[in-house]
């Protein structure tokens, strides 16, 4: 009896801390983050120093909600163009290759001075990425920045959260992302001092830490459960 006391406590500790981990999981949402790729031909490259877009796929506050939010995290660190105006996100376009999306809505957005302005309408129909051909990239649904654009578009440090409806799952989402059967589009204006424009695609999402903190969790407690019942 008392060779398996020790065992007995550590599994009974290792559970509860487990356990923790998954009741604090439930508390904080489910979220994958990725950048853009430029896809315009023949743009200049150089005027991209300091340009970054990024989005973020997070469960909604219920099993078919999920929210995207898309982000200017250009900055001015290493090109003096690059300011609180320039670049822009114009218009956002989703491909949803196998329909696993409804109900497009916009939820939240942030703003940052001098402009303090974002303001977008679900637009009908899903609209045309400016070369998005070029990606094979076929729109089905538009998020459109109310004119004038340049103004009320997503400047340097603001962003945009939209919703959609699905029964696919957050994990079928991510899937879907990362097979490219769905895919985010951005059109970006104001780029460089001549005010150049170009569009991007979304890359691959990473899960972020508290996903696989979630999956050693679980990991824990079915190593626990087994090596109780082994004789």
């Amino acid at each position: 009896m008392s060779s398996k006391a020790p065992f007995s406590m550590t599994a009974k500790a290792v559970l509860i801390f487990a356990f923790a981990l998954l009741g604090f999981s439930r508390l904080t949402q489910a979220q994958a983050t990725g950048s853009f790729s430029l896809i315009t031909p023949n743009f200049d490259v150089s005027l991209l120093q300091s340009v970054s877009f990024q989005y973020s796929l997070a469960q909604g506050p219920n099993a078919n909600t999920f929210y995207f939010t898309i982000a200017n995290t250009s900055n001015n660190s290493q090109s003096s163009w690059v300011s609180g105006t320039q670049p822009t996100i114009t218009n956002i376009y989703f491909e949803d290759s196998l329909d696993l999306l409804s109900s497009p809505s916009i939820i939240s957005w942030t703003t940052v001075g001098p402009d303090n302005a974002v303001s977008y309408s679900v637009a009908g129909g899903g609209g045309n990425l400016p070369a998005g051909q070029n990606a094979g990239f076929d729109s089905d649904y538009l998020f459109q920045s109310n004119p004038p654009p340049s103004k009320n578009g997503l400047d340097t440090g603001e962003s945009l959260t939209v919703a959609f409806q699905s029964l696919e799952g957050y994990s079928g989402l991510l899937g879907a992302i990362n097979n490219g059967d769905l895919r985010i589009g951005i059109h970006v204006q104001e780029i460089g001092t001549q005010g150049a424009s170009a569009s991007f695609v979304n890359v691959q999402a990473v899960p972020e830490p508290g996903g696989a903190l979630l999956l050693g969790a679980v990991g824990v407690i079915l190593l626990v459960r087994r090596r109780r019942q082994l004789p």
